[in-house]
This record gives structure tokens, sequence and C-alpha cells, in this order.
């Protein structure tokens, strides 16, 4: 894989009239700047992903003393049912309701945030993607100029040397 250094670190052969180095040099830097700060994005999503798991962990860690609690509420009620068996029901059929309330809205919020971030990390990740592709049809783009730019000047070269070899040939006849 390409690495901001090995944009930053790349040098080309020199060659007579050939590309401006400092105009290679700023562009070259330019790609290695971007490419790290694509990656620093990319960095930056995944931690997003860590934090929200966390808070997912945080959901299900609720639900489970909701859980404890509404076990403890069911102790509770059992002993109250001894002594008034009709107020039992209505605790427990209240902190069960409660209790379901509560754990459908923060399944609900996990989902959404879980949603979003999938959305968010899917389309930086699209968007990354995107611009290293950019990246690489560009580099293309200018090596394919350094052939054609090549392949002129040679042509240009041998076009140069027939005049000289024509001329020689007319000195010596």
């Amino acid at each position: 894989m390409l690495t901001p250094n090995d944009i930053a670190g790349k040098t080309f052969t020199k060659a007579l009239n050939g590309y401006n180095k400092a105009e290679v040099d700023d562009y070259l830097e330019k790609v290695s700047d971007h490419l790290e700060s694509v990656i620093r994005e990319f960095d930056y999503l995944k931690t997003q992903i860590v934090d929200t798991e966390k808070k997912l962990t945080d959901y299900q860690l609720q639900e489970e003393s909701l859980k404890d609690a509404l076990l403890v509420a069911q102790i509770a009620a059992s002993d109250v049912k001894k002594k008034a068996d009709a107020e039992a029901k209505k605790i427990v059929s209240a902190a069960e309701a409660e209790a379901t309330k509560v754990m459908k809205i923060a399944e609900d919020e996990a989902s959404e945030t879980r949603r979003r971030a999938k959305e968010d990390a899917d389309k930086n990740i699209e968007q990354a993607k995107q611009q290293y592709k950019d990246i690489l049809d560009a580099t293309e783009d200018l090596k394919k100029g350094y052939m054609d730019f090549k392949e002129k000047y040679q042509y240009i070269l041998r076009e140069q040397i027939d005049v000289l070899d024509r001329l020689n040939v007319e000195e010596h006849e």
C-alpha cells in the first residue's frame, strides 16, 4: 500500500529539460499531505465506532442493572404479597412496564446511534476510497504526461540527428 512517506520520499531521475523539480516536489508533498489527512480521518472514524460500541456496552450494562432491579422488585413484591397481594401485583406490573419502557428507549437509542455511526463510517470510507482513486488517477496522468513528453523529446532529438547526418553527408559530397 502506498503511504504518505512513500510519496513524500519519491525521487525522480533528472532529464534534460525534464519536469520542474520544484513543481513535482510540491505536488508530491500535496499528495502526501492529502493521503495523510485521509488516513487520520479514517482512524478518527474507527475511534468513533469504538466509542459507539462502548456506549452500547454501557446500555447493555444498564439493561442488566434494570433486570437486577426488576428481580429485587419481584422479591420485595413477594414479601409484600403476604401482606397485600393486590398491591404487590400493581407494583410489579408498574415496575415491569417501566423496565420495558426504559429498555426499549435504550435499545432504540443504541440502534439509532449504531445506524448513524455506520452510515457516517460508510460515507467517509467511500469518500476516502474516492479520494484515493483520484490520487491514483492523478499519479497515472502524471506518468502518462511524462511518457508523452519523453517520446516527443526523443522524436525531436532523432529528427535533429537526422538533420545533422544529412548536413554531414552534404558536406562530404
